[in-house]
């Protein structure tokens, strides 16, 4: 009688511990549940991840947690499924309350057309993205054809003079819809596009070296580019945003509608550069080679390498 009331005693003790255990759990909020996915994601062991980022949407609809679950089966190679993931995470958006987040969202779900080669959707999609903006932010919905007339008329130096854009979360849009248009031998839209690109970029610069010298003067874009390239938190912002890439593609865009002497320019100040990329080795040598007989071929032959990097 003793024992079995002992068994019982401990089967008790047992359950109440269990009962303790699951319901500390139960207990746990989302935002710590998504917060140890990602710190598990952070390290690539993404079964870990996926476990604590799924029990996060179990408790309730975290639009954020949906969007690294997205992100795992994507760095997986299931993109259909990713996609999915995507496109659930965009339902619930706004729950997260962030523009950066929904763009963020579209650029994943784009990234995945272009890798499934739907390319009309890929291109929908980046526009979606840039009228989104532009109508949240009021501004002017020609502005790209506006600025690329300019800058095929008067050069790059003077648009940057002339034009200043501060919608950041453009640059990889429209730079990145420059490319694909580029690409497809659509060229004044190619340069419109990176053109943007570029200029966003170029304002933010102007912005840190007035930053770090009030009586800073914007002179040229070579002169803007060589030199902040020797501050190495400014270089690190120009080859993370993609200036080096969206100015050789702008350069390739205005050579292919005759404009040599501004695509001659970009090359050369991106040969000059000191950051060492493709780029700026293809953009050496186009300009060593400029105005030969082979000089369009070789146009070509960049692209194409781009192109499968």
């Amino acid at each position: 009688m003793r024992n079995l009331n002992k068994k019982i005693l401990i089967l008790l003790i047992t359950f109440l511990f269990s009962s303790n255990i699951l319901k500390a759990e139960e207990d746990i909020p989302a935002w710590i549940l998504f917060q140890k996915g990602m710190n598990f994601y952070s390290q690539k062991n993404y079964g870990e991840a996926f476990k604590f980022l799924r029990e996060a949407t179990d408790k309730n609809e975290y639009p954020e947690a949906e969007y690294w679950i997205g992100k795992i089966f994507e760095n997986e190679g299931e993109n259909t499924i990713a996609l999915r993931q995507y496109e659930k995470a965009l339902t619930i958006s706004y729950k997260a309350q962030s523009s950066e987040f929904y763009i963020a969202i579209l650029l994943s779900i784009a990234n995945i057309y272009e890798k499934q080669k739907k390319y009309s959707l890929y291109e929908d999609t980046l526009t979606k993205i840039i009228n989104d903006v532009k109508k949240s932010a009021k501004t002017d919905m020609e502005y790209e054809k506006i600025l690329g007339d300019r800058l095929i008329g008067s050069g790059l130096d003077k648009a940057i003079f002339y034009f200043r854009y501060d919608l950041d979360s453009l640059i990889n849009p429209y730079g990145e819809l420059g490319v694909y248009y580029l690409k497809n031998t659509r060229d004044r839209n190619a340069i419109r596009y990176l053109a943007s690109a570029v200029i966003i970029i170029f304002s933010r610069i102007i912005e840190v070296n007035r930053e770090y010298d009030p009586h800073y003067e914007y002179i040229d874009s070579r002169n803007l580019l060589l030199n902040s390239e020797k501050d190495n938190k400014t270089k690190e912002y120009m080859i993370a945003s993609g200036l080096y890439k969206y100015l050789f593609y702008l350069a390739l865009g205005l050579d292919n509608i005759g404009e040599y002497k501004e695509s001659d320019y970009i090359f050369s100040f991106l040969s000059e550069s000191n950051v060492k990329n493709d780029y700026n080795d293809i953009s050496l040598r186009i300009k060593n080679n400029n105005y030969f007989s082979s000089y369009k071929d070789g146009v070509k032959k960049a692209l194409l390498f781009i192109q499968e990097d």
